[in-house]
């Protein structure tokens, strides 16, 4: 596992691997991380880590922080009007496709986790 990471380097490599291979459009694959972002934000107390619409979750180094920085008992998911609100920002950035997949991977181990919390 990487140095203070709750998500192993090599899983999110693998992950974002199988995302590539996918060959998802660009779109689908903002909306996707939109999505995801949404939920840790939702569920997540991120102030100190997140800028704008990026989210370090890096910050996470074992199950036990995740769980002390929950907001809710239960977990909560956006609204659809949430998601697209937050892709447009998430777009406005253009990042590669090839950064879509880490962060989608990234994104995809880090809410896995919190699920399994409630």
């Amino acid at each position: 596992m990487q140095k203070n990471s709750l998500i192993a380097h090599e899983d999110i490599s693998v992950l974002a691997l199988r995302l590539y291979r996918k060959n998802e459009k660009y779109d689908k694959m903002i909306y996707e991380l939109a999505r995801l972002c949404k939920i840790l934000q939702m569920n997540l107390d991120l102030k100190e880590c997140q800028d704008d619409a990026w989210i370090d979750v890096n910050v996470f180094s074992t199950i036990e922080e995740m769980r002390s920085r929950l907001k809710h008992d239960s977990f909560k998911e956006p609204i659809e009007e949430e998601i697209k609100e937050l892709a447009k920002e998430l777009k406005i950035n253009k990042p590669e496709k090839s950064k879509l997949h880490w962060f989608l991977a990234e994104k995809m181990l880090v809410v896995e986790k919190l699920t399994s919390l409630f």
